[in-house]
């Protein structure tokens, strides 16, 4: 809604620091209300209460990442944003990444608060919203149905975006960067913003353009032939015959991290009617093209080639590449009526449609049979996903104590995933009311609580409750506590989806009913969570020109009936219940500023993540994550940060493990006085050049980037 008009060692020595912090005695002297120490600025987030609240009056965790900070580091996308300021896990590709040990598709994303649609396991989200535009990054961490209903198991990430000012304003903004030796890995980014209008209507457009080259490694394929039930290289083939044109090994460029083409446009006008009464209407377009050249292991698939008896030959390990291309378009409309001074109404109806077209096609098309490379294409996948939602919300404030909010929320998902494409689409719906008090008891206590019921049309329903406290002991320490509820209904494709996966492999969904591979309907259940938090937070006042803040907290969560791909019965993959899963760990936010000048900054997670049933490690839940940053102004025109980000080894899949690794980055941004409105940016990330064949496969290395910025 467009504005009113009125190291593991330094993580535990970190913690252990701070009861020090808050004993150590006051400076000597009298403190003068105009010296140069840093005054901490106070953040209002919204994600976590659906209200404005100050982060430090929030009961569960919530971690900001400014729209300076994410300028200031280079980023182009939500995961570049998200390695560079927070101790939440995010792969080297930016399309791993979980909070807590739920995973990517256990977290609502959300644009200026609605939802966004995508993929199912939420593939390559974090690589889709761009950063170039955003005022301010706010995740939290812990379960948020009551708020949010189904699908906030592990948390919530709420991307605000830069709203206009009366007037004319806007800016543009150009950056590029290169690997200093890898091979491919190029990228240059563009965005625009336009905004302004008048004391009661605004408008904004913002535009973002990326395009990245694939970075890539010589590989070599040694390929197969699969002949009764055995695999022999294509010369010593008996079912082909002599002139077919395979050879026994290929030379090709593996991609490590795919290319990729993705252009984004919003635009929205927002129009007061009355003092009390705000109407807007927005939309938005993202159009993405996305190649990978790699090595297909296995299922075997057919070439172009036939045996004796006319079925088709058919290969494993050959040189592929993989072709997706993705639109998604949002609308929204919403509606804001102040009713009285103590009584807000709000009301938006919005609809994001994703579709998804994907092929794989052989490298050397030629060489095994075909005519065309598109007469090779095999596996493809052709996917819609639509989220309609009705979101009401009222909000009343009887006194400055007393806020309720209550409302309700519909949610109406279609999906299409199956061949033939005439089949019809499938959908099903989830409807929740629910009601959140934010009571503050007295001048130190705040209570925020609440609870949720939805409804399915899956007959399933589920009530969520949420309580927690923010007690502020002292001037520089606040204690908090949180219990929160979660849950997340089996989405569609899990239910209904009759596709090919990338590798080739049959996939169908809990109700398809196939006797040809022995498939037969079962049931899901919802996935659910539970979370219980303490933290303990403070600004400190450590001398007269230098100031700090800490956060550290523990967490507790337990996931039950998590919803996974596993193998049926027969020649094909399916969904099941198949785990219940607990995450423990400890949070940790270090900072200090001195004289205004050197910005000193420490998070770290440490956790512990297991499948309760087998005892093994989740995936893509490392014990530990941490980023520390140093950030200099000499002058005002002037900043230069320094920043490092260690990951521990991380379970990929089954005995695969990731290896961990250290990132360091130096960034630096100038902003003569000379060009007013004119800054320019420069760094080098991974600065000392870090490379492994695990974790950093997707990191081109040493990465030069430069970029430009003009606002007006």
């Amino acid at each position: 809604m467009f504005p009113k008009k009125r190291f593991p060692a330094a993580l535990l020595g970190g913690a252990a620091a701070v009861p020090l912090l808050l004993a150590a005695p006051p400076a000597t002297g009298e403190e003068d209300p105009d010296d140069s120490a840093r005054v901490l600025p106070q953040v209002t987030v919204t994600a976590a209460t659906r209200t404005e609240r100050l982060v430090e009056n929030t009961p569960a965790s919530t971690e900001v990442i400014t729209g300076k900070d994410i300028r200031r580091s280079g980023a182009t996308m939500l995961d570049e944003a998200l390695q560079a300021g927070s101790s939440l896990f995010t792969g080297a590709d930016g399309n791993r990444f979980s909070i807590r040990g739920g995973g990517r598709a256990d977290i609502v994303y959300m644009l200026d608060g609605r939802r966004i649609s995508g993929t199912s396991g939420r593939g390559f989200e974090l690589n889709r919203i761009p950063v170039s535009h955003v005022e301010r990054i706010e995740i939290v961490k812990g379960p948020g149905s009551v708020v949010y209903g189904s699908d906030a198991v592990a948390g919530v990430i709420n991307v605000i975006t830069r709203q206009p000012d009366a007037g004319f304003e806007g800016s543009v903004e150009l950056q590029s960067g290169m690997p200093a030796s890898a091979d491919g890995g190029e990228r240059i980014n563009g965005s625009l913003f336009l905004g302004g209008g008048t004391r009661d209507t605004r408008f904004r457009l913002l535009a973002d353009v990326l395009d990245r080259e694939a970075y890539s490694e010589d590989a070599t394929a040694d390929v197969r032939i699969a002949e009764q039930g055995d695999r022999v290289r294509p010369s010593e083939s008996g079912a082909l015959e002599d002139d077919h044109a395979i050879q026994d090994r290929y030379a090709f460029d593996e991609d490590r991290r795919e290319s990729a083409r993705v252009y984004n446009l919003r635009a929205g006008v927002s129009h007061w009617f009355t003092d009390d009464f705000n109407v807007e209407l927005e939309a938005g377009l993202l159009r993405e093209e996305r190649e990978r050249r790699f090595l297909h292991e296995r299922p075997p698939v057919a070439t172009g080639y036939t045996n004796n008896n006319g079925d088709p030959v058919r290969a494993l390990q050959f040189p592929a590449q993989r072709s997706e291309d993705s639109d998604r378009r949002d609308l929204a409309v919403a509606a804001e009526w102040f009713v009285t001074d103590t009584l807000e109404l709000n009301y938006q109806v919005y609809e994001s449609k994703f579709e998804m077209d994907r092929s794989n096609t052989f490298l050397e098309a030629a060489d095994f049979g075909f005519d065309t490379t598109g007469d090779s294409e095999f596996g493809p996948r052709e996917v819609t996903f639509t989220d309609r939602v009705h979101d009401f919300a009222a909000t009343w404030r009887p006194d400055a104590r007393h806020t309720v909010l209550t409302g309700f929320e519909h949610q109406h998902q279609t999906y299409r995933d199956r061949e033939p494409a005439h089949e019809p689409e499938d959908d099903q719906w989830v409807g929740g009311v629910f009601l959140q008090h934010e009571w503050a008891v007295s001048d130190r206590l705040d209570l925020v609580y609440g609870a949720r019921h939805d409804e399915t049309s899956t007959e399933v329903d589920n009530t969520s409750l949420q309580a927690g406290a923010v007690y502020r002991l002292a001037p520089e320490a606040r204690l908090r506590v949180q219990y929160a509820e979660g849950f997340k209904l089996p989405e569609l494709r899990s239910f209904h989806v009759d596709t090919l996966n990338p590798r080739g492999q049959r996939v169908l969904g809990a109700h398809v009913v196939d006797p040809a591979v022995g498939k037969t309907r079962h049931e899901l259940e919802p996935e659910t969570s539970r979370n219980a938090e303490l933290g303990i937070a403070g600004d400190l006042r450590l001398s007269d020109t230098t100031t700090g803040h800490y956060d550290v907290g523990l967490f507790y969560t337990e996931f039950d009936d998590r919803i996974a791909q596993t193998q049926g019965d027969g020649d094909y993959r399916t969904f099941r219940n198949v785990s219940n899963a607990r995450a423990r760990g400890v949070e940790t936010r270090l900072g200090a500023d001195f004289n205004s000048q050197v910005e000193l900054r420490l998070g770290g997670t440490w956790m512990d993540a297991i499948d309760r049933d087998s005892g093994e490690t989740l995936t893509d839940t490392p014990e530990l994550t941490m980023v520390a940053s140093a950030l200099w102004t000499p002058r005002k025109e002037l900043r230069l940060q320094l920043r490092s980000r260690y990951v521990d080894e991380v379970r990929v899949a089954g005995d695969e493990w990731d290896r961990s690794f250290t990132l360091t980055s130096l960034n630096v941004e100038y902003a003569p006085a000379a060009w007013e409105d004119v800054t320019l940016r420069g760094g080098i990330d991974n600065l000392f050049d870090a490379d492994n064949e695990s974790s950093l496969a997707a990191d081109p290395g040493r990465f030069l980037h430069a970029g430009v910025r003009y606002d007006f």
